[in-house]
Formats: structure tokens, C-alpha cells, sequence
């Protein structure tokens, strides 16, 4: 008889045991849910959200000066990745060979990063000129058609002005590409019409070759500007 209450009473403890560890791990369960939840209310800042905490009040820090992303490292001194040789100067012609797949990569590029600003034909006429902000610079003006492939490479890197740098956001190809681009717009606002056919010239709109010359481009489309 003391054997079967022993046993009946050793069940009963164990059931009541199995009931409090279930309760607790609920009340554990519940209080780590607790404070996942005042995580997402924690202290904390938005993308490009201002801050009175830095003194330029932007929340979103620059790269400590000489950060160098993974996989650039020995990439910083050469003309594709820098637009400049060795004493420094721009590098004349873009240091890759320019085709049509290249000048359509360019394009789509110049048109998600440079047209806001600069319009799709290179004037300066981009949305965001018409909201306001200041005209940026026409990239079909005879001083930008006179600078060096370089030179556009350097400030689609750095920034120039109100000019944001790019170099964080596009690929050295890409750069490269946007320069050869720009190139084929300031041509096209700058091209020779006797050099054209006639479905060319019907393509413009007119009807007759025209025989005179405007402004000739600094650089000739029918070769491949390799680098220098």
C-alpha cells in the first residue's frame, strides 16, 4: 500500500515539475519577445536621417581618409582606376576600346546618374535644374569638348562643385564608359553633316545633304580611343 501511494505521489510531482518548467519557459519566451520588441524602438537613425550629434549634421559618416574597398587594393595609382598617369595629369583618351556595347552601357548609366542633372542630351537641363537647383555645367559647350577623357573620369570620381563624387557608386568601367558616352552627345550636337548619308540626314529630319561644317569634335568616332 506504501509502495503505490509513493508511486502515485512521485507522478503527481513529476506532473506539477512538467507544468511549472513549461510556465517558466513561456514567461522566458515572452519576456525575450518583449524586448525584441523595444529594440525596433531603440535609439537609432535613418539613411541620410540629419543629426545634431556631427557638427555637418548629416548622420551618415564619410570613409576614414586612405579607406580602400575590398578588392581595390593596388588599384588606386593606375589610369582606369584614376584617370591620371604617372606624373599626374588626365589621360587623354579613355584606357579602353570603344564599341557599341560600350557606348549603350554608357548611356543606360549617364542616364540613371548624370541626367536628373544634366538632361539626356548633356545641356544642363535635368529634372532636377527644373526644381530648383542650380544649372550644372553643359557638357556640349566647346570648354568641355576641349578637356581632356580624364578629366570627366576624375570628376565623375571626386565630385566637382555641388557635384556629389561618384566613385563609391560606379565601377571604374562604368565611369568609363558614361566619358565615352558623353563624348558621343557632345558629337552629336557638334557633328560634321557633310560626313553624313542620306538616310542619316532623313533620320534628322531634313531632306537635302547639307554641304557646310559646324564644330568638329575633339574626338573622331570611327577610332577606337585605347589608352595612353
Amino acid at each position: 500500500m506504501s509502495r503505490r501511494k509513493t508511486s502515485q505521489d512521485a507522478r503527481h510531482l513529476l506532473g506539477w515539475s512538467r507544468i511549472a518548467v513549461s510556465t517558466v519557459a513561456v514567461a522566458v519566451a515572452l519576456l525575450l519577445l518583449a524586448g525584441c520588441d523595444n529594440m525596433s524602438d531603440g535609439a537609432r537613425v535613418k539613411p541620410l536621417e540629419p543629426s545634431a550629434f556631427f557638427e555637418d549634421g548629416a548622420s551618415s559618416r564619410p570613409l576614414v581618409e586612405g579607406t580602400i574597398a575590398r578588392g581595390q587594393l593596388g588599384h588606386t595609382t593606375d589610369p582606369f582606376h584614376t584617370g591620371r598617369d604617372a606624373e599626374g595629369m588626365a589621360v587623354a583618351r579613355a584606357p579602353m576600346k570603344l564599341d557599341a556595347a560600350v557606348l549603350l552601357r554608357g548611356q543606360e548609366r549617364y542616364n540613371i546618374h548624370c541626367s536628373p542633372c544634366h538632361g539626356q542630351t548633356g545641356v544642363g537641363d535635368g529634372m532636377i535644374f527644373q526644381r530648383g537647383f542650380p544649372k550644372p555645367g553643359n557638357l556640349t559647350e566647346d570648354r568641355l569638348r576641349a578637356v581632356a577623357d580624364g578629366h570627366i573620369f576624375d570628376v565623375i570620381t571626386n565630385g566637382f562643385g555641388k557635384m556629389l563624387p561618384f566613385g563609391s557608386r560606379i565601377a571604374p568601367e562604368d565611369r568609363w564608359a558614361i566619358v565615352l558616352y558623353v563624348r558621343a552627345l557632345q558629337l552629336s550636337q557638334h557633328a560634321d553633316m557633310a560626313v553624313l548619308d542620306a538616310q542619316d540626314v532623313k533620320a534628322l529630319g531634313d531632306t537635302t545633304k547639307p554641304t557646310g561644317t559646324t564644330h568638329s569634335s575633339p574626338h573622331d568616332a570611327t577610332t577606337s580611343p585605347e589608352g595612353q
